[in-house]
């Protein structure tokens, strides 16, 4: 069937056919003063922006008209005029508005970027730019000889943005002419999907048209300010900046990654009308749960646009509890501009029999729009059926090359009310059964999981991959039960991964060529052939797994067996997923890594800090921390003829290995002290990346419903793993205190069975500082000691100690890498929200498990922690993610004077930092 929607007017815009009457005359120049007009209605088309603000600079009416003044003379010392094809790399500040302004009243063909390195890449339609604009620092200064030629336009902002106001009188700003060029405006499409980009050009008449087109769809006028959440070199930030220029709303622009800052813009300049994709308004809601107050500084907002990806019925009510507002969704493409929207009145969720609305609101078309749901043949389907989502034009005309109907490579359903988005067409045949990815992933939506999924080429079939993004990280086996029970069996997914977070591409949306990416690597690494020495990682694990019995019993000789099972399994399994980390985080350049080995947690430590980065280094340069020498040579020995750079091993004292380091940039792993890190780092230039994986107290929440005996288990292993001696081993165990005393008596039962099954020992204490510690700790706290605490001297540890603490302990507890419990009860989970939000905590804050208890106050901890559910840490963080908490304890990246806290994954470290390295200071 054929979806149509009628128009429905704003006051200050014009219908269609009066702006084909009119408004073609104005952009052709037959109206001066920079303005179209619309010729039935008489009404003007202002064509700039009524007010551009950014980081405290406003400007309104003839001080736009100054500034745009000011650019232009310097874009005319550099020979852009009429006809110059210009590259400008957008900053989404109103440094960009300002300069897509200037460079169009010199009517230039302008592309926007979201990087200058993106000219370089084959783009299909390709013209290639006179020269390339910049408006932001460009590490080590932009290059000479570059092509294009590149200019940093930053220093004519200077006297804009103080104020300073030109000593002659402004011209107004005249647009007339670039918007009746055939070429006026390039953007790049996304690549979300295939993960290639292509530039599409649109002619001033299309932007014009489609922005009156959206204006009357959403109801946007003159009076608005706009504030949009994106980048403004993608289809929908640039159609947010031309739409403020063609209808004269106001345009505000802030850093859309600070969510507070974004309030206050909100706040400080009446913003009206926000575009932002789905994850902003996650991070929003999660805002506004921590400061309920901020709320009211939203008011002035009427419409909450949403776009780039679809929106989740779960998000949309979530959305709507909080601020009694609604979330608009959109629909566009860059070959078409903005397409359809939903209703800004009230939710409408299609009639669709079935699960295939998913849960999405109904989109109406606008009014430059027919939209079919249609078959393989472009026959339109019955109300109700997935099929093709079809765009023609409503006045027959030919639409983005096509003559009929375009086809969008979307997949959507139908009904009365509308019609709905389901995602990018795509079907998997597996074993003969058809299974509709996109109808899954709405489907899924429908019930509130985030989920993708993803057809990969195996050794003999293609399997389904399904990645569920779940921030709290809940058991894998749970999610099976849960989409067994949603999905029919034919369409089950032969691998569940889940992921605490998601890559996200330039444009803001989901990165679905790296979550491809992210699956085939992990497919690979489980394949029959994952040993096959004729590939790079191959060697490796043949090498590794060859030698097993031998890396185990050097690990076994300074701790126990099980730690050393343990080891070697995390280790290989860190090799297994590798190449799904690379392909996740893309391949970082060649540099030189240098590494401060850690002393526990050998083999793992060595395969996430050596071998890992070896498939991408120039070179691997490490040095054991004392008392590993043998177990760290022996493993260098083994892997480097495999190893995918050289692997340079020292036992140089860590002064002298922090003298070599500082002689040359390179990426720096530094796991231990946060003191003792920050004095290497002092030693270090501004030139080297640093990475510190520090420390932190890891609570463990255990409430009233949870699965005691499970959490017990669980527990206990992460304690006495290596003899108490491991970064994720909880130092603080919440118990609610209705089931306390049952839970003491499960976790002494664990800790007895795992000294059993580990032959009747622990690992012993490495360091005897550890052990003094601890034993201290104990004789403190002894009228709390519950059991265990035997000291064995020859075996230089104790058996497992179970302390009851509180107060002090509690509020403040302490890190021990030695095997003790410290168990403290709470009544309710507000309390533990309060604890574990109070300083000390979030200073401190790495890791938390929380076993039962609420799930929402559970994901409120992941703006602090690194958050399971239902399981250990050990077991719910997979070495491809960002590893580490919040807190300045437990880690960070610094980099040219600046500390980036939170969780830190080497690979995309390199990726972000690694090009600055290689530059000059």
């Amino acid at each position: 069937m054929t979806v149509t929607e009628t128009t429905t007017g704003v006051g200050a815009i014009g219908s269609q056919d009066e702006f084909q009457a009119g408004a073609q005359r104005g952009v052709r120049g037959e109206h001066g003063g920079g303005v179209a007009n619309g010729a039935a209605s008489g009404r003007p088309y202002p064509l700039r922006p009524s007010s551009i603000s950014w980081q405290g600079t406003h400007l309104v009416g003839s001080r736009i008209d100054e500034a745009v003044g000011t650019l232009d003379r310097v874009l005319e010392g550099l020979q852009i005029h009429a006809g110059s094809t210009v590259a400008l790399e957008v900053d989404d500040s109103g440094r960009t508005v300002l300069t897509v302004l200037a460079l169009a009243a010199r009517r230039a063909r302008i592309i926007l970027v979201g990087s200058a390195d993106r000219l370089g890449a084959p783009a299909g339609n390709h013209q290639d730019p006179e020269l390339c604009v910049v408006l932001r620092k460009v590490p080590g200064g932009t290059p000479e000889g570059s092509t294009p030629p590149t200019v940093d336009l930053r220093f004519a902002f200077t006297a804009i943005e103080r104020g300073v106001r030109e000593i002659h009188g402004p011209s107004p700003v005249d647009l007339t002419g670039w918007f009746a060029q055939d070429q006026a405006l390039a953007v790049y499409s996304s690549g979300t999907t295939t993960g290639v980009s292509t530039i599409v050009w649109k002619s001033g008449a299309e932007i014009v048209e489609n922005a009156l087109a959206t204006a009357r769809a959403v109801g946007y006028g003159p009076e608005d300010v706009l504030l949009p959440l994106l980048p403004l070199s993608g289809q929908y930030g640039s159609s947010v900046l031309m739409m403020s220029t063609v209808i004269g709303a106001g345009i505000a622009c802030c850093r859309r990654t600070r969510v507070s800052e974004v309030i206050r813009t909100i706040n400080r300049c009446a913003v009206t009308a926000v575009d932002a994709p789905p994850l902003f308004y996650r991070h929003l809601l999660d805002e506004l749960e921590r400061r309920p107050d901020s709320t009211a500084l939203l008011d002035s907002v009427r419409i909450f646009g949403v776009g780039g990806e679809g929106l989740s019925g779960r998000l949309a009510e979530a959305f709507s509890d909080a601020t009694g507002r609604h979330l608009v969704d959109g629909y566009g493409l860059t070959q078409l501009g903005n397409v359809a929207f939903a209703s800004t009145e009230s939710r409408s969720v299609p009639d669709t029999p079935g699960d295939g609305a998913a849960g999405a609101w109904a989109l109406h078309p606008v009014d430059t729009f027919t939209i079919r749901i249609a078959d393989a043949e472009g026959r339109a389907i019955a109300e109700g059926n997935v099929g093709r989502i079809l765009v023609r034009r409503t006045d027959g005309a030919s639409l983005a090359g096509a003559d009929d109907w375009f086809d969008t490579g979307d997949v959507g359903c139908a009904s009365g009310r509308g019609f709905t988005v389901l995602g990018r067409r795509g079907m998997l045949n597996r074993n003969g059964t058809l299974i509709p990815l996109a109808w899954i992933e709405s489907r899924l939506a429908r019930e509130g999981i985030e989920a993708y999924a993803v057809a990969v080429s195996g050794e003999v079939s293609t399997k389904f991959w399904l990645i569920v993004h779940d921030p709290v990280r809940r058991p894998t086996e749970q999610w099976r039960r849960r989409l067994r029970g949603l999905l029919p069996e034919d369409q089950w997914p032969d691998a569940v991964q889940v992921v605490g977070f998601l890559p996200v591409d330039a444009s803001g949306k989901v990165s679905r060529s790296r979550l491809r990416g992210l699956a085939t690597g992990l497919q690979n690494g489980r394949a029959a052939r994952r040993r096959d020495p004729s590939t790079p990682w191959g060697r490796l694990r043949s090498v590794l797994f060859a030698h097993r019995e031998e890396l185990m019993d050097l690990v076994a000789a300074v701790s126990d067996r099980q730690t050393a099972q343990h080891d070697y399994r995390a280790m290989m399994n860190v090799l297994d997923q590798a190449e799904g980390e690379l392909h996740l985080h893309t391949w970082p350049e060649a540099l030189p890594v240098d590494v401060f080995m850690p002393r526990n947690a050998l083999l793992e430590s060595y395969a996430i800090y050596c071998l890992v980065p070896s498939m991408w280094a120039e070179r691997v340069r490490l040095r054991p921390a004392t008392g590993t020498e043998r177990i760290v040579s022996r493993l260098v020995e083994l892997s480097a003829p495999a190893a995918g750079a050289p692997l340079e091993y020292t036992t140089a004292s860590q002064r002298d290995f922090v003298d070599e380091v500082a002689q040359e940039p390179s990426v720096v792993l530094f796991t231990g002290l946060r003191g003792n890190a920050e004095t290497v780092l002092r030693r270090l230039t501004a030139r080297h990346v640093f990475l510190y994986f520090g420390r932190g107290v890891n609570p463990v929440v255990v409430s009233a419903d949870a699965d005691l005996e499970r959490a017990a288990t669980e527990i206990v292993y992460s304690r006495l793993y290596n003899g108490g001696q491991d970064c994720l081993a909880p130092d603080l165990v919440l118990v609610q205190d209705t089931v306390a005393d049952r839970m003491i008596e499960l976790l002494a039962a664990a800790a007895a069975d795992y000294v059993s099954t580990n032959g009747g020992r622990l690992a012993p204490l490495a360091k005897e500082d550890d052990f003094l510690r601890a034993l201290r700790y104990l004789t403190e706290n002894s009228a709390g000691l519950i059991s265990g605490g035997q000291i064995d001297f020859p075996g230089r540890t104790f058996s497992p100690a179970i302390v009851r603490v509180d107060g002090q302990e509690m509020a403040r507890p302490f890190e021990h890498f030695a095997p003790v419990f410290s168990v403290a009860t709470f009544e309710d989970q507000e309390q533990v929200r309060d604890l574990l939000r109070s300083d000390f905590h979030r200073e401190n804050g790495f890791g938390a498990a929380f076993y039962g208890g609420d799930p929402e106050i559970v994901r409120s901890m992941t703006d602090h922690y690194l958050v399971s559910f239902n399981q250990s840490l050990v077991a719910a963080i997979p070495p491809f993610e960002p590893f580490g908490g919040h807190g300045v304890e437990s880690g960070f990246v610094s980099h040219r004077g600046r500390k980036v806290l939170g969780p830190v994954n080497i690979t995309q470290t390199a990726v972000r930092f690694g090009p600055s390295l290689r530059k000059k200071a």
